[in-house]
């Protein structure tokens, strides 16, 4: 659900300045796209826009990404291009370096990064992409490609975002005060692809996160189904979960944007921690190599305690208290996962 609202919401504070229509008028446009998406067959809406919103998000970041190689050459470039003369991308130092309201990058940037190549809301689209998947192979090119894909988007824009602005600070600054981000998105696109450039990078952008939610909400409808042995066949089962879920998601969206994200972004990555180490524990009693998965389960974990530790919505603790707890809470974890008995070993693999 909170999927569903990011994107809902997100979306709207970009389409709100470029159509000079509330953000609120445009929350309740989505919603109601993600209401339609939610209860009708997956061919009659979903089936239908999404190869279009693929084209839109391919020009997008083809767009972005190819100004920014053709920046060095603006000088040789003819004047009819237009190409912007951009600076160098700033040196960050990870341990010094802070977020303009001085929040320490560890573990902040894996909370509000939230989509990336590790990304738990990723495995909200199981239920529904499972339906869609042949055989279990090809689980990989289908979910590993889109948190590959989009992890590449999500370093396109940083190093867009930080070479036009020039620094941490001065893109802090862009974003501050109430200004959407989306703001500043409008303000690179038009600078580097004109008026039509940066009409289909906004698209793009739009279109990326509407075509997540939209999945999002559709999915908690099927695993509300699945966990209460709900049949959907009829569209009255659909509504009779479908009503109530998204009246819940219409009153999560009226909290403050940033601490919504905040908390979206935690569980996403909590999820992910979770799932990595069920994989773990999996590989483990099949005596596979457990440590690919093992690894990055340890590092989110680490996030997602520190974060919960340290940030004033949550526990508030001291940035080294709670790096302390979060280590130990760790170790105690990789432990109870990785050397003790899980029972897996004696399990009896389903029949296929």
């Amino acid at each position: 659900m909170l999927v569903g609202v990011v994107f809902a919401v997100g979306p709207a504070a970009i389409l709100s300045p470029m159509t000079g229509w509330s953000v609120s008028a445009w929350i309740w446009i989505i919603f109601g796209y993600y209401f339609l998406a939610t209860i009708l067959p997956i061919q009659a809406i979903m089936g239908k826009v999404y190869p279009l919103f693929s084209v839109a998000l391919i020009i997008m970041v083809m767009g972005i990404l190819g100004v920014m190689l053709l920046a060095p050459f603006a000088d040789s470039m003819p004047a009819w291009m237009h190409l912007p003369r951009m600076e160098v991308l700033p040196d960050l130092d990870f341990f010094h370096n802070r977020h303009p309201a001085d929040f320490p990058l560890f573990p902040v940037m894996f909370i509000t990064i939230a989509c990336g190549a590790v990304s738990g809301f990723h495995a909200t689209q199981s239920p529904l992409m499972a339906r869609c998947l042949k055989t279990e192979r090809e689980g990989l090119p289908v979910f590993g490609g889109a948190m590959i894909t989009e992890g590449i988007i999500a370093f396109i824009w940083a190093a867009a975002a930080l070479t036009f602005y020039g620094s941490p600070e001065a893109l802090g600054g862009a974003t501050a005060n109430g200004k959407a981000p989306a703001l500043a998105i409008q303000t690179i696109s038009e600078s580097w692809m004109g008026s039509v450039g940066s009409i289909l990078v906004m698209i793009g952008v739009v279109i990326l996160p509407i075509s997540t939610g939209d999945g999002a909400l559709r999915v908690t409808r099927l695993m509300i189904a699945d966990s209460f042995k709900l049949s959907q066949e009829q569209l009255s089962r659909r509504l009779m979960i479908a009503i109530p879920l998204f009246a819940a998601a219409i009153a999560v969206s009226s909290m403050d944007y940033a601490v919504i994200w905040q908390y979206f972004g935690w569980a996403n990555q909590l999820l992910a921690a979770a799932t990595l180490w069920a994989v773990s524990i999996y590989l483990r009693s099949k005596k596979r190599c457990y440590w690919p998965a093992a690894a990055p389960a340890a590092f989110l974990s680490l996030v997602v305690f520190q974060y919960l530790f340290s940030s004033p919505e949550m526990c508030g603790f001291s940035e080294e208290a709670s790096l302390i707890a979060s280590t130990l809470l760790t170790a105690v974890i990789g432990v109870l996962c990785l050397f003790r008995g899980s029972g897996l070993e004696k399990a009896e693999e389903p029949s296929l």
